[in-house]
């Protein structure tokens, strides 16, 4: 993102970084019999991170250029405080990673449903 970006261009990028991170999060998880398992000085792990800052970087950007944005600056917020709680944990429960997926499906439709969005 930068200054002349259009709005509509920031959303879209938005929810690829959302959709990205929810991939990448998942498939840094080992599946255990009655949580999920986090090695947290894996690589995927560690790649994770480092697309969580560029999230969160990017979600300031967008937070200064879009300010009439509360709702969506306020969701993404609360979207990367669950992510760092939750993925910086050695064992996730599945109903944390459920709610958590439903905060990132919460965010995606909050984009998709904005008038100016490339998402549809």
């Amino acid at each position: 993102m930068d200054e002349y970006s259009p709005e509509k261009v920031d959303l879209a990028e938005l929810s690829f970084l959302c959709e990205e991170l929810l991939q990448q999060a998942l498939g840094s998880l080992d599946k255990g019999s009655t949580v999920w398992h986090n090695d947290l000085s894996s690589t995927k792990s560690v790649d994770l991170n480092v697309l969580i800052e560029h999230i969160m970087d990017f979600s300031w950007k967008f937070k200064i250029k879009h300010p009439d944005k509360h709702v969506i600056n306020t969701l993404i917020e609360e979207y990367l405080e669950e992510t760092y709680r939750l993925f910086g944990n050695t064992s996730i429960s599945y109903s944390d990673i459920n709610n958590w997926k439903e905060l990132n499906q919460s965010l995606l439709a909050l984009i998709a449903k904005n008038p100016k969005s490339y998402i549809k």
